[in-house]
């Protein structure tokens, strides 16, 4: 009788553990994969499970969207993931909604065949500007990452060590 409670009691233990930890759920939508956070209702566009493996190749054209809707619930996306685009050879292009104010280290790196890259005109941290085809993040005027062909505008102040690694700029 008492194992029998006690198993129960862990039971029960295992699955509030497992619902409390239930905030994040790596879901795919409409071909991106996106950390949800129920209780923020954020979503953040990944592509590594926590040991750095890659659920999925990013190919062809990538229109991040300011949100996403799962199980009825409306999520905003405002993050990209460290390394999340990384080494994704085919991809030709990423466009990343005003809605994102926070793009991981490495996060488009290695992407050969990049040759647009957009950033909508009302997002607050980074921009595109004059179409250069580039990341930059607004407040310093850095160039964070470039492509085929990207067009250095006036006013940039930096250009980031790794902003065109592996990319033919010819």
């Amino acid at each position: 009788m008492i194992k029998t409670k006690t198993f129960g009691r862990y039971i029960l233990l295992t699955m509030a553990m497992m619902i409390s930890m239930s905030s994040y759920a790596k879901t795919l939508i409409d071909g991106i994969y996106y950390n949800l956070d129920d209780k923020k209702k954020e979503a953040e566009v990944i592509d590594r499970d926590e040991n750095g493996f890659h659920f999925f190749d990013y190919k062809g054209k990538i229109d991040i969207p300011e949100t996403v809707k799962h199980n009825n619930i409306t999520y905003t996306v405002t993050k990209i993931q460290k390394n999340c685009f990384s080494n994704c050879y085919n991809l030709i292009s990423i466009s990343i909604p005003s809605t994102v104010t926070e793009i991981g280290e490495y996060a488009i790196i290695e992407c050969i065949q990049l040759e647009s890259l957009t950033v909508d005109k009302g997002n607050k941290v980074y921009d595109s500007r004059n179409n250069c085809n580039a990341l930059i993040y607004t407040e310093t005027n850095e160039l964070l990452v470039g492509c085929k062909n990207t067009k250095i505008p006036v006013g940039i102040t930096r250009i980031g060590d790794n902003a065109f690694q592996s990319i033919n700029v010819s």
